[in-house]
């Protein structure tokens, strides 16, 4: 459960971007777009959870957990009494943002603690489907991050586990849906601001490798993860999953069918998961949603555009 690689698309940087408001338009008249003041009930809701905390524990260490600590250390209301991975050197990294935390190598033994009432996954994506369903079963909450698992019948699992679970709360960890800005404009869409959908088109570029260095063999096949058709979604699966949401949250809607290409073409390093891919998602009424990603070249960065045919949001 060691190296969950951070995401390329992070809440630190939605955080940071979503004070550049001038980079996310309404084009009908350039109105820009402003995420609201919070509602009053949810600050009640936040002045509940500081007198109510919720004790809480991170399953998985590496770039993403840690990050995920970092970001536990700055809310009220939600102390880390229990940090969780196999891999010891990547814990007691991990310690550093939760000192008074309890350092278990055992996830089930997480579970067993009567004193942790969430659980937050960060895990590399194949491991989810086992321990959320354990702590579904185990009357814990849980965040498990996305892709929630790497197969159908995993993702199926997870969701009846959810289901299940009456008196517990899961959520996947589709970022996007925490951004702010986000937030705001799926009050445009829904209001039918675009008019009808025409097209939906989005991108991540960056030009990295995806691969972690490691002083022995073992450990950097447990850390390349990302690179092994056997534990990975892929640039589609563990990038792409947060535009295709946001086109499926924004309209409320699914696809009814999907499109795909990948290539190997920069990192020839004996990885069996494309570092380039194009898909196009297919949605009822002739909605289209073009994606295309790559680990070859950083231009444009990472960005979405919703064309309809009254108005554009990008």
């Amino acid at each position: 459960m060691n190296q969950k690689a951070k995401p390329e698309l992070n809440r630190r940087d939605f955080l940071k971007n979503s004070s550049i408001t001038a980079m996310t338009m309404l084009m009908m008249g350039a109105i820009e777009l402003k995420a609201e003041d919070k509602p009053k009930a949810a600050q009640e809701d936040e002045d509940e959870k500081i007198k109510n905390p919720i004790k809480c524990a991170v399953i998985g260490c590496g770039v993403w957990g840690r990050e995920i600590l970092s970001s536990l250390a700055r809310i009220e209301g939600m102390p880390v009494v229990a940090i969780c991975d196999t891999y010891e050197p990547m814990m007691n990294r991990a310690a550093r943002s939760a000192p008074n935390a309890k350092k278990i190598a055992d996830y089930k033994q997480v579970l067993d603690d009567k004193d942790v009432q969430a659980v937050i996954i960060a895990t590399p994506s194949h491991m989810h489907k086992e321990i959320a369903v354990a702590a579904l079963q185990a009357g814990k909450h849980v965040y498990c991050e996305a892709p929630i698992a790497t197969t159908i019948d995993d993702a199926k699992a997870i969701a009846t586990a959810a289901k299940n679970a009456k008196k517990q709360i899961f959520q996947a960890g589709l970022i996007l849906r925490s951004n702010p800005i986000h937030k705001h404009v799926v009050q445009f869409v829904r209001t039918n601001a675009l008019g009808t959908p025409v097209i939906s088109r989005a991108q991540f570029h960056k030009k990295q490798s995806w691969r972690v260095a490691s002083p022995n063999a073992e450990r950097e096949k447990a850390a390349n993860w990302r690179l092994s058709k056997e534990t990975s979604l892929g640039l589609a699966g563990e990038i792409g999953i947060h535009h295709y949401d946001v086109t499926c949250w924004y309209y409320k809607t699914l696809p009814v069918a999907v499109n795909g290409f990948g290539e190997i073409i920069k990192w020839k390093d004996g990885r069996d998961v494309a570092d380039t891919i194009q898909t196009i998602l297919e949605f009822p009424g002739g909605l289209k949603q073009v994606y295309d990603a790559t680990l070859a070249n950083s231009f444009e960065g990472s960005y979405e555009i919703h064309f309809g045919t009254d108005a554009a949001i990008y």
